[in-house]
């Protein structure tokens, strides 16, 4: 749903790759964009609430589903939730 305004009260997520962790605390690299050709010109986000789950828990499999189905995504990889 790109370019679709959250509602403040909601949640967002972001994929984020081992690399992106320090002593298991996410860093600010998790939030940069990626510098590839084209150069990115958005932050890739999830809308938790879109997915329509009755828990964090359920959202995150679902997204780890989701993923699977277009990349492998890593076992020390986190999807970091965020207030928007």
């Amino acid at each position: 749903m790109k370019g679709t305004l959250i509602p403040n009260t909601d949640h967002i997520s972001r994929y984020a790759g081992a690399s992106k962790f320090i002593d298991g605390r996410v860093t600010g690299a998790a939030f940069m964009l990626r510098e590839s050709t084209p150069p990115e010109d958005n932050l890739s986000v999830n809308w938790m609430e879109f997915l329509r789950k009755n828990s964090v828990v359920e959202e995150i499999s679902e997204l780890r589903c989701i993923f699977s189905k277009k990349m492998t995504v890593g076992s020390s990889a986190r999807f970091v939730k965020l207030n928007e």
